[in-house]
Protein backbone atom coordinates (compact mmCIF):
# COMPACT_ATOMS: atom_id res chain seq x y z
CA UNK A 1 0.00 0.00 0.00
CA UNK A 2 0.76 3.26 -0.42
CA UNK A 3 -0.02 5.45 2.65
CA UNK A 4 0.23 8.82 3.33
CA UNK A 5 3.40 8.74 4.80
CA UNK A 6 4.65 7.76 1.33
CA UNK A 7 3.42 10.49 0.00
CA UNK A 8 5.07 12.99 2.63
CA UNK A 9 8.19 10.92 2.30
CA UNK A 10 7.53 11.72 -1.76
CA UNK A 11 7.19 15.02 -1.46
CA UNK A 12 10.23 15.68 0.75
CA UNK A 13 12.34 14.09 -1.78
CA UNK A 14 10.76 16.15 -4.31
CA UNK A 15 11.92 19.45 -2.54
CA UNK A 16 15.20 18.03 -1.71
CA UNK A 17 15.87 17.31 -5.24
CA UNK A 18 15.10 20.79 -6.14
CA UNK A 19 17.77 22.25 -3.57
CA UNK A 20 20.99 23.57 -5.41
CA UNK A 21 20.45 22.86 -8.77
CA UNK A 22 23.72 23.04 -10.94
CA UNK A 23 22.78 26.20 -12.79
CA UNK A 24 22.58 27.46 -9.30
CA UNK A 25 26.44 26.18 -8.70
CA UNK A 26 27.58 27.38 -11.74
CA UNK A 27 26.18 30.81 -10.98
CA UNK A 28 27.70 31.11 -7.63
CA UNK A 29 31.13 29.90 -9.69
CA UNK A 30 30.81 32.60 -11.90
CA UNK A 31 29.75 35.47 -9.35
CA UNK A 32 33.58 34.52 -7.69
CA UNK A 33 35.56 34.88 -10.98
CA UNK A 34 34.14 38.09 -11.63
CA UNK A 35 35.07 39.03 -8.59
CA UNK A 36 38.46 37.91 -9.19
CA UNK A 37 38.81 39.37 -12.41
CA UNK A 38 37.47 42.51 -11.06
CA UNK A 39 40.11 42.41 -8.24
CA UNK A 40 42.96 41.67 -10.68
CA UNK A 41 41.85 44.77 -12.68
CA UNK A 42 41.67 46.73 -9.63
CA UNK A 43 45.46 45.26 -9.16
CA UNK A 44 46.74 46.20 -12.59
CA UNK A 45 45.20 49.50 -12.12
CA UNK A 46 46.58 50.18 -8.47
CA UNK A 47 50.30 48.96 -9.97
CA UNK A 48 50.29 51.62 -12.66
CA UNK A 49 49.96 53.91 -10.28
CA UNK A 50 52.98 52.80 -7.82
CA UNK A 51 54.88 52.16 -10.78
CA UNK A 52 54.61 56.10 -12.06
CA UNK A 53 55.93 57.10 -8.53
CA UNK A 54 58.22 54.54 -8.42
CA UNK A 55 60.04 55.74 -11.95
CA UNK A 56 59.68 59.20 -10.34
CA UNK A 57 61.46 58.32 -7.14
CA UNK A 58 64.10 56.40 -8.52
CA UNK A 59 64.40 57.82 -12.09
CA UNK A 60 67.98 56.80 -12.15
CA UNK A 61 68.37 53.34 -10.18
CA UNK A 62 66.30 50.83 -12.41
CA UNK A 63 67.62 48.34 -10.16
CA UNK A 64 65.55 49.58 -7.42
CA UNK A 65 62.55 50.13 -9.82
CA UNK A 66 62.67 46.32 -10.37
CA UNK A 67 62.70 45.49 -6.64
CA UNK A 68 59.06 47.56 -6.61
CA UNK A 69 57.81 44.78 -9.63
CA UNK A 70 58.86 46.73 -12.84
CA UNK A 71 60.34 44.01 -14.40
CA UNK A 72 57.56 41.35 -12.90
CA UNK A 73 54.62 43.50 -13.73
CA UNK A 74 54.08 42.25 -17.19
CA UNK A 75 54.40 38.59 -16.70
CA UNK A 76 51.88 38.93 -13.34
CA UNK A 77 48.99 40.45 -15.32
CA UNK A 78 48.66 37.37 -17.48
CA UNK A 79 47.47 35.08 -14.59
CA UNK A 80 45.62 34.81 -10.90
CA UNK A 81 48.26 33.18 -9.09
CA UNK A 82 51.17 35.57 -10.82
CA UNK A 83 49.35 38.50 -9.67
CA UNK A 84 48.93 37.27 -6.26
CA UNK A 85 52.23 36.75 -5.80
CA UNK A 86 53.57 40.10 -7.23
CA UNK A 87 50.76 41.40 -4.86
CA UNK A 88 51.98 39.92 -2.17
CA UNK A 89 55.32 40.73 -2.90
CA UNK A 90 54.86 44.08 -3.72
CA UNK A 91 53.07 44.42 -0.24
CA UNK A 92 56.12 43.79 1.57
CA UNK A 93 58.36 45.74 -0.81
CA UNK A 94 56.85 49.19 -0.40
CA UNK A 95 57.17 49.93 2.90
CA UNK A 96 60.99 49.26 2.95
CA UNK A 97 60.82 52.58 0.17
CA UNK A 98 58.04 54.37 1.33
CA UNK A 99 59.95 57.40 2.02
CA UNK A 100 61.01 58.38 -1.16
CA UNK A 101 58.23 57.49 -2.64
CA UNK A 102 56.02 59.32 -0.54
CA UNK A 103 58.73 62.70 -1.40
CA UNK A 104 58.46 61.75 -5.07
CA UNK A 105 54.50 62.44 -4.41
CA UNK A 106 52.82 59.46 -3.66
CA UNK A 107 49.73 59.09 -1.36
CA UNK A 108 50.94 57.29 2.03
CA UNK A 109 47.61 55.32 1.88
CA UNK A 110 48.90 53.40 -1.09
CA UNK A 111 51.69 51.71 1.24
CA UNK A 112 48.28 49.72 2.95
CA UNK A 113 46.30 49.60 -0.07
CA UNK A 114 48.93 47.35 -1.19
CA UNK A 115 48.18 45.13 1.49
CA UNK A 116 44.52 45.22 1.37
CA UNK A 117 44.56 44.23 -2.21
CA UNK A 118 46.71 41.70 -2.23
CA UNK A 119 44.88 40.03 0.49
CA UNK A 120 41.40 40.54 -1.21
CA UNK A 121 42.68 39.17 -4.08
CA UNK A 122 43.84 36.32 -2.69
CA UNK A 123 40.80 35.60 -0.41
CA UNK A 124 38.94 35.89 -3.87
CA UNK A 125 41.08 33.18 -5.91
CA UNK A 126 40.83 31.02 -2.92
CA UNK A 127 36.88 30.75 -2.52
CA UNK A 128 36.58 30.41 -6.06
CA UNK A 129 39.14 27.70 -6.55
CA UNK A 130 36.77 26.21 -3.37
CA UNK A 131 33.93 26.87 -5.81
CA UNK A 132 35.19 24.82 -8.32
CA UNK A 133 36.43 21.44 -6.28
CA UNK A 134 33.23 21.69 -4.83
CA UNK A 135 31.20 21.18 -7.75
CA UNK A 136 31.50 17.92 -8.64
CA UNK A 137 30.36 16.49 -4.79
CA UNK A 138 27.26 19.01 -5.01
CA UNK A 139 27.11 17.87 -8.73
CA UNK A 140 27.39 13.95 -7.13
CA UNK A 141 24.45 15.02 -3.98
CA UNK A 142 22.53 16.56 -6.38
CA UNK A 143 22.18 13.33 -9.13
CA UNK A 144 21.71 11.14 -5.76
CA UNK A 145 19.17 13.35 -4.66
CA UNK A 146 17.19 13.22 -8.37
CA UNK A 147 17.88 8.96 -8.13
CA UNK A 148 16.06 8.73 -5.20
CA UNK A 149 12.93 10.60 -6.48
CA UNK A 150 13.20 8.45 -9.67
CA UNK A 151 13.42 5.27 -7.82
CA UNK A 152 10.22 6.41 -5.36
CA UNK A 153 8.11 7.08 -8.60
CA UNK A 154 9.21 3.88 -10.11
CA UNK A 155 7.89 2.07 -6.89
CA UNK A 156 4.98 4.35 -7.27
CA UNK A 157 4.66 3.34 -10.97
CA UNK A 158 5.39 -0.68 -10.13
CA UNK A 159 2.53 -0.32 -7.64
CA UNK A 160 0.20 1.27 -10.06
CA UNK A 161 0.34 -1.45 -12.64
CA UNK A 162 -0.25 -3.97 -10.42
CA UNK A 163 -3.20 -1.88 -9.07
CA UNK A 164 -4.30 -0.91 -12.60
CA UNK A 165 -3.40 -4.04 -14.20
CA UNK A 166 -6.41 -4.53 -16.25
CA UNK A 167 -6.68 -0.97 -16.97
CA UNK A 168 -3.83 0.42 -18.64
CA UNK A 169 -4.91 3.91 -19.80
CA UNK A 170 -5.36 4.41 -16.15
CA UNK A 171 -2.22 2.85 -15.07
CA UNK A 172 -0.39 4.89 -17.77
CA UNK A 173 -0.74 8.08 -15.68
CA UNK A 174 1.64 6.69 -13.17
CA UNK A 175 4.68 5.56 -15.38
CA UNK A 176 7.73 7.25 -15.15
CA UNK A 177 9.07 8.86 -18.33
CA UNK A 178 12.06 7.21 -20.21
CA UNK A 179 14.46 9.15 -22.22
CA UNK A 180 17.66 7.78 -24.20
CA UNK A 181 20.54 9.86 -24.38
CA UNK A 182 19.74 11.31 -27.34
CA UNK A 183 16.43 13.06 -25.12
CA UNK A 184 14.07 11.22 -27.34
CA UNK A 185 11.44 10.15 -24.54
CA UNK A 186 11.32 5.82 -24.92
CA UNK A 187 8.03 5.30 -22.89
Amino acid sequence: TYTMQKVMDLKTLIENAKTQPDEQVVDNISVKTELVKSLMEESIDFYEEIKYFAKKAFKNDLQTQNVLGLNDFVDAKKGQLKMIQFMRVLANTLPNYAGKLIAAGMNASLINTAQILYEKLDSANTEQQLAKKNRPRTTAERIARLNEVYLAFKELEELALLVHRKNFSKAQSYIVPRYSRSGENKQ
